[in-house]
């Protein structure tokens, strides 16, 4: 899911994060160097147990149009690179539920 998010908004973050983790990145296609990117993070996630869903910190289906409407207000909105409607953030949280591995 971050992927779908991440990478088609600003495509060349998770390559300057790859560089940062002082991997070559060269010859590698943006769409590689953000495949090993995120699979970095998420074994990193994994290995210090850092949790892989919102169902695992407790939210629940019901929570989500509330959450989406905080997300609404939320002064951060502002700087996003992509505009998002109410409906688009309660997706996300959706999606967000299951567990990384499950997407």
């Amino acid at each position: 899911m971050w992927k779908c998010i991440t990478s088609r908004s600003t495509p060349s973050v998770l390559p300057r994060s790859q560089r940062q983790w002082e991997k070559k990145i060269e010859g590698w296609s943006p769409e590689e160097a953000a495949d090993k990117s995120i699979a970095a993070i998420k074994k990193l996630a994994a290995d210090i147990g850092i949790p892989s869903g919102l169902k695992d910190l407790g939210a629940k289906e019901e929570d989500l149009e509330l959450l989406a409407e905080n997300a609404m207000r939320d002064v951060c909105r502002l700087t996003n690179p992509r505009e998002l409607s109410k409906e688009d953030i309660i997706e996300i949280y959706r999606k967000a539920m299951l567990p990384e591995r499950a997407l």
